[in-house]
């Protein structure tokens, strides 16, 4: 039986005739009788009878339209639900990234979720690989200058990198001092740092590293204590006063939304990807 048939019946009954229900379905008289024959024969009974007041169903035909109309109804239903998760944003969205975005960026998100009240976000922040192929979230953000090209991506902006140094440290070391007089912090092997590694080996080659951290948040604290000098995001390490920015920016690397590319229509991922695109943009 095909839903495109049970319209006709539909129709039928509730304009009282073939000729009515052609012009409600713009369609043909012949077109309506030929579907309610085709109907009549795969059911093996009668759906109408023609009487002095027009069309009537029979029982089996009043059973058929009465079911009809309430699996017409939850399609509409199911249609306006859709709909609106989408327009709306009502659900979920799970976002990942490295631990120091949400800090540098914690006053876009504010907005996005103010923006959103009907929306829950899920924001786990690590340095752990995420697969978005597994769908282990809807949305990841890496600071990162090669995305894989397996995935939907969107450059947001460019992070500026220097090297940050406490301000005990500097008075200690000498505000002249060479990079290799510098007690050096750096990431441990799990985290990519390329970029870093080749900079530490072309302009401080003699550089001791001191201490060895797994996130740019403890890399920031440990830079407060005054144990060493470390790569920091001009964009982070400004929101401490107390931390200094020895020499020049050092290098820059992309702020990336991520997704799956079977994701990158959906409503709320791509409401949050035009979100922080313009907020972020705007910001520069």
């Amino acid at each position: 039986m095909k839903w495109d048939d049970l319209k006709y019946a539909v129709a039928i009954h509730s304009m009282g005739s073939y000729s009515g229900a052609a012009n409600l379905l713009n369609v043909t008289h012949t077109t309506v009788s030929r579907r309610i024959r085709t109907l009549e024969e795969y059911l093996g009974v009668k759906i109408f009878l023609q009487t002095d007041v027009g069309f009537t169903p029979t029982a089996a035909g009043l059973e058929l339209i009465e079911t009809a109309v309430g699996m017409e109804d939850q399609l509409i239903n199911l249609e306006r639900r859709v709909t609106n998760n989408e327009v709306q944003l009502r659900g979920s969205l799970s976002v990942s990234t490295v631990d120091f975005v949400y800090e540098v960026f914690k006053d876009q998100f504010a907005s996005f979720v103010r923006a959103n009240p009907n929306l829950e976000v899920s924001l786990s922040t690590t340095n752990t690989p995420i697969s978005l192929t597994r769908l282990e979230a809807d949305v990841v953000l890496r600071i990162t200058n090669n995305p894989p090209d397996y995935l939907f991506g969107r450059k947001l902006i460019n992070l500026k990198y220097a090297v940050y140094a406490s301000e005990e440290l500097v008075n200690q070391i000498g505000n002249d001092a060479p990079y290799e007089d510098y007690p050096w912090i750096h990431h441990t092997e799990e985290m990519q740092s390329d970029w870093m590694d080749l900079w530490l080996k072309k302009n401080a080659p003699n550089a001791s590293i001191s201490f060895r951290v797994d996130s740019a948040v403890t890399a920031r604290q440990a830079v407060e204590t005054g144990i060493g000098v470390h790569f920091l995001p001009s964009a982070y390490a400004n929101l401490k006063p107390n931390l200094v920015r020895i020499g020049p920016e050092v290098g820059e690397v992309s702020f990336w939304f991520l997704t799956h590319p079977d994701l990158k229509t959906n409503g709320r991922v791509k409401a949050f990807s035009d979100f922080m695109f313009k907020e972020l943009r705007e910001d520069n």
